[in-house]
């Protein structure tokens, strides 16, 4: 089976592709397979992913591999301190509608890459969620 959004996050994966990565920043498919836990030639299982985070503008394609873009590095930086992911945590039901308002207008008003990167995170969440 092929890695799919539900298994890791974008940035989950670009957190890992960076640490896999060599000193020139590329990393393989195979080396990522690897990283994840699959078999040797199982760079099959990554490619398909790896060329749509290209696509959306995360990764380059280069020889040998794949790098991290800018935009990938600053899907990677996000960081929220400890007080906002607490009022996050606490918002009730219409506090936390207006704050995803203002979350989605990112996605409306946003360029190619924030809007990919935004849809994506939302169908990974989305997908985990119990049914």
């Amino acid at each position: 089976m092929t890695l799919r959004n539900v298994d890791y996050s974008d940035r989950e994966l670009l957190m890992l592709l960076r640490d896999m990565a060599d000193a020139d920043g590329v990393c393989s498919a195979d080396s990522l397979a690897l990283g994840l836990g699959y078999d040797e030639d199982s760079a099959y299982r990554v490619a398909p992913r790896l060329s749509w985070m290209t696509r959306y503008g995360f990764l380059a394609r280069v020889d040998g591999g794949w790098m991290i873009t800018k935009d990938g590095q600053d899907i990677m930086a996000g960081k929220l301190s400890a007080s906002t992911a607490r009022e996050l945590d606490e918002m009730g039901v219409g506090k936390r509608i207006l704050a995803l308002r203002a979350l989605a207008q990112g996605y409306v008003r946003g360029g190619d890459v924030q809007a990919a990167a935004v849809r994506r995170e939302w169908q990974h969440q989305a997908a985990r969620r119990p049914r």
